[in-house]
């Protein structure tokens, strides 16, 4: 989208005299990307050792390899590996399905570590702030895990908890991602015509609001303007005051992976209830869940669709609803001429 409207972070360090970045904090960084460096480049060693011993005898060991390598790598390689899963027109069926898993089915962190996250978050004992507290994660996904609890008004709510030290580690993978982009285009001119320094700040800018959980309920609360008032579509609304930059508190959604229900008869209600979802939030609201991946659509126990991971979201202005409107009835009436033009509307291609 082209006009993305400014949120109000008004609250959040670096507005009230509080910085972003120290000194202390950019040697940290600096540190952490040299560390990083060295990670990343004996990780792609053993994988392209593992690609080399394994592609003739069994091939079939390749996909896993590449996925868990990924996983072990981090948060941004397994959002890198997210996005891979998706792009049928790049990658063979059998790594698709395995990047596929990174989805939902990253390894998760100890119980211990994340009872402390949420005790220094909120400033009390566990115990004080849940009738029960289950240590055990529910699922672990890229940035955060998730854990069951219960409230002391008897509410089931989960507790979505940031992996510890992903923020150092975003900001040293984001320093390194752009240190090889420059180089790339040093040594490859015609990169420049990708702009993929700009990409690259788009994705800083992604991460950054994704691995902050008061970023998330705010997206929360606004779409939940936007998504309650359709019937066959919900969201977990948040929880307040139980907030913070690690630690997020929501009510709990019991249901089940929307791939549960490809094939059955309950499936094109569920295909026409998303389609009309997506038409309502682009056309009417201009706001939408900008990650829509099959680990963040749940189907209820009562054939509900409920979205979750609200870390990404879009805000579309008038002109670019009008611009996206045309481009949908262009496709329809293959019109390519204007298709490009709403391309180019939308910022998709310069001028």
């Amino acid at each position: 989208a082209t006009a993305v409207m400014v949120e109000d972070y008004s609250d959040q360090p670096g507005w009230r005299g509080e910085p972003l970045f120290t000194p202390e904090r950019f040697a940290e960084i600096a540190v952490e990307a040299d560390r990083r460096g060295l990670q990343i480049a004996w990780a792609a060693l053993r994988l392209g050792v593992d690609f080399l011993r394994l592609r003739r005898r069994t091939p079939e060991q390749l996909p896993a390899r590449v996925g868990a390598t990924l996983a072990g790598l981090g948060t941004t390689f397994v959002k890198l590996g997210q996005g891979l899963s998706l792009r049928w027109d790049l990658l063979p069926a059998p790594y698709r399905e395995a990047l596929a898993r990174l989805h939902s089915n990253v390894p998760p962190f100890p119980g211990d570590q994340a009872i402390g996250t949420v005790e220094r978050a909120f400033g009390q004992p566990i115990e004080r702030l849940f009738a029960h507290f289950d240590g055990i994660p529910l699922a672990a996904a890229s940035v955060a895990q998730i854990h069951t609890a219960r409230l002391h008004d008897g509410r089931d709510v989960v507790v979505k908890i940031t992996r510890p030290g992903i923020q150092a580690q975003v900001e040293a993978d984001l320093r390194l991602l752009r240190r090889t982009l420059r180089i790339g285009q040093w040594l490859w001119p015609p990169l420049k015509r990708q702009r993929p320094l700009e990409l690259a700040d788009e994705l800083a800018g992604f991460l950054r609001n994704e691995i902050d959980m008061r970023h998330e309920a705010q997206n929360m609360r606004r779409m939940a303007s936007v998504i309650d008032p359709l019937a066959p579509v919900t969201l977990p609304h948040v929880i307040d005051p139980f907030v913070a930059h690690e630690v997020l508190v929501q009510e709990r959604s019991r249901g089940a992976h929307l791939e549960s229900a490809y094939g059955t008869p309950g499936a094109p209600a569920l295909a026409s209830a998303l389609l009309d979802a997506y038409v309502h939030q682009l056309f009417g609201a201009g706001v939408f869940h900008a990650d829509p991946h099959p680990g963040n659509l749940f189907v209820l126990q009562d054939g509900r669709l409920c979205l979750h991971d609200f870390g990404s979201i879009g805000v579309l202005d008038p002109a670019s609803r009008l611009a996206l409107g045309g481009m949908v009835e262009a496709i329809a009436c293959n019109d390519a001429p204007a298709v490009l033009d709403t391309a180019i509307a939308l910022g998709f291609f310069q001028p």
